[in-house]
């Protein structure tokens, strides 16, 4: 797990703007998307990641969906320019992969 939540830290960290890095009209990346990580009372993980402005900004994938049961699901997709992912309490980081495997712009 310590792997992909660095992965994470790293993306996110590359994707903040210095404000003096931004036009005076501008927002910094930061202050308008981020990174949401939040938990429900199924119990579910619910991940949601901005990727407007990112090197994923307009990538592609199937939604992808696994239903084994209460203790075996998860669901991934994109939309809205946001990454979405739910699942079960062993789900979080292979949800986190999930978004990594969006193929970054080159």
């Amino acid at each position: 797990m310590a792997d992909e939540l660095a992965r994470l830290q790293e993306w996110y960290a590359a994707q903040c703007e210095d404000i003096n890095d931004v036009g005076e009209s501008e927002t910094p990346w930061q202050d308008k998307y981020g990174i949401r990580i939040n938990t429900s009372d199924n119990p579910a993980w619910n991940v949601i990641i901005d990727r407007a402005g990112t090197d994923r900004d307009g990538a592609t994938m199937p939604s992808y969906e696994v239903d084994n049961g209460d203790d075996d699901w998860v669901q991934c997709r994109i939309g809205d320019n946001q990454f979405w992912g739910v699942g079960d309490p062993a789900k979080l980081v292979f949800i986190l992969e999930q978004f990594f495997q969006l193929k970054p712009r080159g």
